[in-house]
């Protein structure tokens, strides 16, 4: 099963795609679900949701009401789209790339299936975000992903960093 892609913002979509294919490669997900990409306008967001499926109206305004099949999960990431100044396109690449690497961790827990979730506690809460094992395990797993990366890598983060300079000029 291939990558569904569903591209909203000013990026190339080849681009796009490599990246997510890298990153899921990285830390050992299979790469064919439906990711949506937006644009965000505060901080880079994502989120990951289980599922065999997802219908298209979620993906593309005026979809259909017809029945996408994913491997296990769907995710969406609001990328910057920020006009600034040159010098903070390279660390835009490099914080989207470490939540790309987080995300795919999650899809990769979904994946596999059977992980331990958090659950609320005797007060009725769940716990604190970074104390979650979910998200306990994705750190884990971005971080130790993040640590060597290779020159195919760093070439790719140099060429969404290109990207993002050429999108916030127009």
């Amino acid at each position: 099963m291939a990558l569904k892609l569903y591209n909203q913002t000013r990026l190339p979509d080849e681009l796009l795609r490599r990246l997510l294919v890298r990153t899921a490669r990285r830390v050992g997900a299979r790469s064919g679900i439906v990711v949506k990409v937006t644009r965000a306008r505060e901080q880079l967001t994502g989120e990951v949701w289980n599922a065999t499926g997802i219908a298209e109206w979620w993906c593309k305004r005026g979809g259909s009401k017809r029945y996408i099949r994913t491997d296990g999960a769907y995710m969406r990431i609001a990328l910057l789209d920020w006009r600034g100044c040159d010098q903070h396109a390279l660390s835009t690449a490099h914080e989207t790339i470490a939540l790309m690497l987080h995300e795919w961790s999650h899809v990769a827990d979904a994946q596999v299936g059977g992980r331990e979730h958090s659950r609320r506690g005797p007060n009725g809460r769940k716990p604190a975000w970074a104390d979650r094992p979910e998200e306990v395990r994705a750190q884990f797993a971005t971080k130790h992903a993040a640590e060597k990366p290779s020159k195919a890598d760093d070439d790719l983060e140099l060429e969404l960093a290109q990207a993002l300079r050429e999108t916030w000029k127009r």
